[in-house]
């Protein structure tokens, strides 16, 4: 008689991420956790950092954050360097001041709410 095959519930396939990767552009320092593109403004700490790229289903991008910040599956370094270099521009903008930073504390608070 043979066993049915368990069927594990929250089962997902597991995913490769890339290395990451860090670099600096114009004082800040830029780096990947191999899912999004974060950065450290001069003069702050790592723990300061906060994300520029967002997925294409979060209320930011329907509330108009610029498509070329939206990151890809898998993010690569030409992905991240060129967003890097266009949220430089862009961050100086109007535009941009209505696109509060998401900080790394948001998720520190997600994880100890246990919503994360």
């Amino acid at each position: 008689m043979s066993e049915a095959p368990v069927r594990r519930r929250g089962y997902h396939r597991p995913r490769t991420l890339p290395a990451p990767e860090q670099f600096t552009l114009a004082g800040h320092r830029f780096e990947t956790d191999g899912k999004d593109l974060w950065v450290t403004p001069p003069d702050t700490e790592r723990i300061d950092r906060f994300k520029v790229t967002r997925y294409l289903s979060s209320r930011s991008m329907k509330q108009g954050y610029p498509v070329e910040l939206v990151r890809p599956e898998p993010m690569t370094a030409e992905f991240a360097r060129s967003a890097a270099a266009f949220w430089l521009e862009w961050s100086t903008t109007a535009d941009a001041a209505a696109h509060p930073p998401v900080f790394l504390d948001h998720y520190v608070r997600q994880l100890e709410s246990g919503s994360a």
